[in-house]
């Protein structure tokens, strides 16, 4: 949806028809999907199966081309929704999060249409999350890892304790680092590990 709001598409029926209703409908491969609700047509039904199928969508893919993929990755800022990714792009040339800094920077923004000092300073707030959103990573990434880790050392004759430190002990949803607070048995040598 977000794509096609870049492209100043309106909603499509699929979108408004799953907007109106709710419904419960486990689909499979295989599945005969045109028995879902007839509000979902059989056009929609082959794009489930394509997705389901390949687990992407041609239709999809092709709008994404009409795109600088620069345009797609403003909207990991959490301030700048579609609307204003389109805004950014067709009035200030803005195609990457580093031109929209620096159009920030220069007072560019505050001058668009529904614009303002007030949108500059969320804006580039949302920059500086973004940024330190790439610097770490999420949590269900990170703990495999760090179990995986976990085990091997524990495996070592000379390991006595083992835990998670930092943010990874603490669950937080984002992980900067893999910290582990490993204590040695007494009698053994530490240089080993």
């Amino acid at each position: 949806p977000q794509v096609r709001e870049i492209l100043a598409e309106g909603p499509t029926k699929s979108s408004v028809i799953c907007g109106e209703y709710s419904f419960e409908y486990d689909v499979c491969p295989g599945d005969d999907l045109t028995k879902i609700p007839d509000e979902l047509k059989t056009s929609i039904a082959k794009k489930i199966e394509e997705f389901l199928t390949t687990g992407e969508l041609e239709y999809y893919e092709k709008l994404k081309e009409t795109i600088p993929s620069g345009v797609i990755e403003l909207l990991n800022i959490s301030e700048v929704g579609p609307k204003t990714a389109k805004l950014l792009y067709e009035e200030l040339g803005v195609d990457n999060i580093e031109k929209l800094e620096k159009a920030i920077r220069q007072h560019q923004i505050k001058d668009l249409p529904g614009m303002g000092e007030k949108s500059e300073d969320n804006i580039l707030r949302g920059i500086e999350l973004c940024k330190r959103r790439k610097e770490r990573v999420l949590l269900g990434t990170a703990l495999p890892l760090a179990e995986e880790i976990v085990e091997s050392l524990c495996q070592l004759k000379e390991t006595d304790k083992i835990n998670f430190a930092g943010s990874l002990r603490r669950k937080k949803e984002t992980i900067g680092d893999i910290d582990i607070l490993l204590k040695t048995r007494m009698n053994c040598c530490n240089h080993h590990i």
